[in-house]
């Protein structure tokens, strides 16, 4: 597992493709045996990161899931990393501070960029990606924003999805009801920090000055808080963050545009599914699913989890907590790896064992 924590275990799987007429970057790692008789083999893995993260957030887990016969992508969202970041305006705050959000009342113009970040559009893009590659069927794996634009490829092209897997996010239909930022920072105070994420958060995140001290705060401590990220990695390990966010020269500033999209992806799934007739319960999600949960999780709290059992139909979900932060893929790797793989296991069938 060693190797995996360097960047140039990886030089050889970058790809990119243009989705969406927009550039994606993505990794595409075969397993490291092709035999028919371990777990993965014919199958494929999609992991989706999330923030402030990237591929190299899956550094634990890649060498295990290769090992087991997978072929793995990994994409990189649109406005991190190696992927590009289509730019749109930001409106101004009004007199309490606050950011509007933007809708599809808001104008094409406007709207043109700020799509590229939506759900749907990422759907369509992995969609596209499988169609290019000529893989067939995944199983999502996804944490924290990745949990929840992974599991959109489902929502949009349920064809395409074999099983699901979240940490720390989970799998969302299209909801009847938006909560703006205020209003949801009321209903689930752990995610206030949202507000900034949404507003000022670009403008500062542009340089590495204005980075570094963020990213060593949310990697360390226990939750989010702290200051100190050798708690999760390794300062090699953070240095090879900071090299990947540099590229492009972009850092944080645009990876929050995810966030700025809120509006416009819940109002663009009400328009393609619950004005179409879709009911909730014809949203469910019908394929296995697991959810790995970070008990110390200072952002998506425990009994967050009971919206995710209403989504899933019954007999479907596998629900595991491990006592662990948001970073429970690294910081508990070995825990997180194990319930995976014995996950994977049950879903696929295999001799093959960790």
């Amino acid at each position: 597992m060693t190797d995996s924590l360097s960047l140039g275990y990886y030089q050889l799987f970058h790809k990119y493709a243009v989705l969406g007429d927009k550039r994606w970057h993505y990794l595409d790692i075969p397993p490291t045996s092709p035999s028919p008789a371990l777990l993965g083999s014919g199958k494929t893995l999609m992991l989706c990161h999330g923030f402030p993260d990237s591929w190299y957030g899956w550094r634990k887990q890649i060498p295990i899931l290769r090992n087991l016969g997978y072929r793995l992508l990994v994409p990189s969202q649109m406005g991190y990393t190696r992927s590009e970041a289509p730019l749109y305006p930001t409106p101004e705050p009004n007199e309490k501070g606050e950011y509007p959000e933007l809708g599809l009342e808001d104008g094409t113009d406007a709207l043109k960029d700020l799509y590229c970040y939506t759900g749907k559009f990422y759907a369509q893009c992995m969609d596209e990606l499988l169609t290019q590659l000529g893989i067939p069927t995944v199983t999502i794996i996804g944490h924290d924003y990745g949990a929840y634009l992974g599991p959109k490829l489902y929502l949009y092209f349920p064809h395409r999805v074999e099983a699901i897997a979240t940490s720390c996010w989970h799998y969302v239909p299209a909801l009847k009801k938006f909560f703006a930022i205020p209003d949801f920072i009321k209903l689930a105070p752990s995610l206030s920090y949202q507000a900034y994420l949404i507003g000022d958060a670009s403008k500062d995140f542009a340089t590495r000055e204005g980075s570094e001290p963020f990213l060593r705060q949310v990697f360390g401590g226990e939750g989010w808080g702290g200051s100190d990220s050798s708690v999760h990695m390794t300062e090699p390990e953070f240095q090879n963050y900071m090299t990947e966010f540099a590229t492009g020269g972009r850092f944080l500033s645009y990876m929050v545009s995810t966030y700025k999209a809120r509006r416009l992806t819940f109002e663009i799934e009400k328009q393609d599914f619950l004005d179409k007739g879709r009911t909730p319960e014809s949203m469910q999600v019908d394929v296995p699913y697991l959810h790995v949960g970070a008990e110390q999780d200072m952002a998506f709290r425990p009994p967050m989890i009971k919206n995710l059992r209403k989504y899933v139909k019954p007999g479907r979900l596998d629900e595991v907590w491990i006592d662990a932060s948001h970073w429970l893929m690294f910081e508990k790797a070995d825990e997180f790896n194990h319930e995976l793989v014995k996950w994977l296991d049950k879903i696929h069938g295999s001799q093959s064992k960790l």
